[in-house]
């Protein structure tokens, strides 16, 4: 029998074949900058450092970065899971940085749209720097279709051997998601919050 599948949440996950050229460049980058936002705290509940809503984040849309850590991946992933999208804009973009301790709480990336024409779609994680041997991030659902209530459904990517050093990982941005108290200092991540413009699309 045919059935009808709505769209759900999913992680996606791939190593970046220029990740090592991309952290010889913007590791020492993001470095020099750890002073410049010190005290930036924009998170109520997490410990660690962040370029979010700081006015250095420029950098992070030099070409080399877009091409290899947002269009490529995503062009990639939408062929596979087929997703039809007319158009993609790169609305914020940010660095992370840990010390041994540090954690981030639970929380999703959802948001205003921009410009009314485009909303929020995906969330992209670059694990920059681990000298960790896992990493640390999980994402968290609770009261899915088909299970108990307040059932709490959760990938701890510390599992997946697969997700290191130099692995992007793709979500919905309305996905939660946490960062566990880090093992060991040196953890660095790029983000991006991805909109997308649906007008175009079929129903």
């Amino acid at each position: 029998m045919p059935f009808h599948h709505f769209p759900a949440h999913f992680v996606y996950w791939t190593q970046i074949p220029e990740h090592k050229e991309i952290r010889k460049t913007y590791l020492p980058k993001i470095l020099d900058l750890k002073e410049t936002i010190d005290g930036n705290t924009p998170f109520k509940a997490c410990k660690l450092g962040t370029s979010l809503g700081i006015d250095v984040n420029d950098f992070l849309y030099d070409s080399t970065l877009v091409e290899n850590l947002v269009l490529k991946p995503l062009n990639d992933m939408l062929d596979q899971v087929k997703m039809d999208i007319e158009e993609i804009k790169i609305v914020s973009a940010w660095f992370n940085t840990y010390e041994e301790g540090d954690f981030q709480e639970l929380h999703e990336h959802n948001a205003y749209p921009y410009e009314n024409v485009f909303h929020p779609c995906f969330s992209l994680v670059y694990i920059l720097n681990n000298p960790g041997e896992t990493n640390d991030t999980v994402y968290r659902l609770k009261n899915q279709p088909f299970l108990p209530l307040h059932t709490v459904c959760e990938f701890d990517t510390s599992q997946e051997k697969s997700i290191t050093e130099g692995t992007l990982i793709i979500t919905s941005s309305s996905l939660p998601h946490l960062v566990k108290p880090c093992s060991k200092s040196g953890r660095v991540t790029i983000a991006y919050n991805v909109f997308a413009n649906f007008r175009d699309l079929k129903k």
